[in-house]
């Protein structure tokens, strides 16, 4: 619970890229996003010259942070719960 909430105040201080998950099952990681007439314009970079994506809103299910960087920050790769057998 503690990791949670740390993670919490991490995003809450830092601008975090998002996650667009789409209808499809796929996701798109963007930098932040705005509605365009029938489009939900999905910007991939902070500098001005940054491109972007357009993408039907009605594709679009849902927008979530992506945590993806704290998550390696906190549990580095390999550091999960995987059980090892050790030889006898």
């Amino acid at each position: 619970m503690a990791g949670a909430i740390a993670i919490a105040g991490l995003v809450s201080q830092v601008e975090a890229a998002e996650l667009a998950n789409l209808r499809n099952g796929f996701s798109i990681r963007h930098e932040r996003h705005e509605v365009v007439g029938e489009f939900t314009r999905l910007y991939t970079g902070t500098q001005a010259d940054a491109g972007y994506i357009d993408v039907p809103t009605s594709q679009i299910s849902s927008f979530e942070p992506d945590l993806t960087f704290f998550l390696r920050r906190i549990r580095p790769p390999g550091s999960g719960n995987v059980e090892t057998s050790q030889p006898p």
